[in-house]
């Protein structure tokens, strides 16, 4: 495995380690990735997640997603098998109940830890564990409301202790609209190099400070070409991104077959300069760093 997160300098033409904007990011709990659609928010949480997990945290991804249903892929982990809406009855029952508690006392404790939920929702290996809230599958079936009052419920459960929860969004600004944001943390803002994204960001940016909430900042598949472009327009919006994803063509053939993000030796190849600039740091880092030379 490799990091492919890296700290964005305010230059806009290096890059530097991540490491401590990622301890920061780490505890905070409940983080919600967002952007627009297709800027790459599976794609940073799956990456996120699969380094915190190698660092030794424990990390659950949510996935909120009401149609994406590769995300288990991504982070290389089993099918869960059922959704979270399934094990509980399936939209008709989430529906009936809507005015009442889901997660009674019969069935889950007061304050949720993931563990507690049946194998037959979740998928994990190690730290990691992966639980998906309900996808949309049939034609007429609705819209995604439900699903996500179901996740806001669930979240707000959920024990926080010492894991750190990435809750993967679709539509975030639906999201935004049915109070996703209550309970979680902060956010975590992709930005990929399109105009529309960058004219989102600047809304997001304007949610959390009247929600008085954190967010964070991260530019994913930039091209070189055009890094001095994102930076001046960033700049120009008042926005210091945290971190940049670069463009890794093995991204797009993984997306393509379905396979998990390749972070093999093919990819260090790729940005060796990045690699060199993450063999320093503290024992956890100088670990990580040897794990990933492996």
């Amino acid at each position: 495995m490799f990091l492919l997160f890296v700290c964005y300098y305010p230059s806009g033409l290096e890059f530097y380690p991540a490491f401590s904007f990622l301890c920061e990011v780490l505890r905070l709990g409940k983080v919600i990735v967002c952007g627009k659609g297709g800027s790459g928010k599976s794609t940073v949480t799956a990456l996120l997640a699969r380094y915190l997990v190698v660092s030794g945290r424990s990390v659950c991804v949510i996935d909120a997603d009401e149609s994406n249903t590769c995300l288990y892929r991504m982070v290389d982990l089993p099918h869960p098998g059922r959704t979270l809406a399934e094990e509980l009855g399936g939209r008709p029952a989430i529906v009936k109940n809507c005015s009442s508690v889901c997660f009674d006392e019969t069935n889950f404790p007061q304050k949720l830890h993931v563990k507690d939920l049946p194998c037959s929702c979740t998928s994990c290996r190690d730290n990691l564990y992966l639980v998906s809230i309900g996808k949309i599958k049939e034609m007429g079936e609705g819209c995604s409301c439900v699903m996500t009052d179901l996740a806001k419920q669930f979240i707000s459960m959920l024990y926080a202790g010492s894991w750190t929860y990435l809750i993967d969004t679709g539509s975030s600004m639906e999201h935004i609209g049915r109070s996703l944001y209550d309970v979680c943390d902060a956010f975590l803002m992709v930005i990929d190099g399109t105009w529309e994204s960058l004219e989102l960001a600047v809304k997001m940016k304007e949610f959390a400070e009247r929600l008085n909430k954190k967010i964070y900042w991260v530019l994913n598949k930039v091209k070189d070409s055009n890094l001095t472009f994102m930076a001046k327009a960033l700049e120009e919006r008042g926005l210091k991104p945290q971190g940049v994803v670069p463009y890794i063509s093995l991204f797009e053939e993984a997306a393509l077959r379905g396979n998990p993000l390749p972070l093999q030796k093919e990819v260090i190849r790729n940005i060796e300069s990045l690699a060199s600039a993450l063999a320093f740091g503290s024992q956890l880092e100088s670990a990580f760093i040897t794990s990933c030379m492996k």
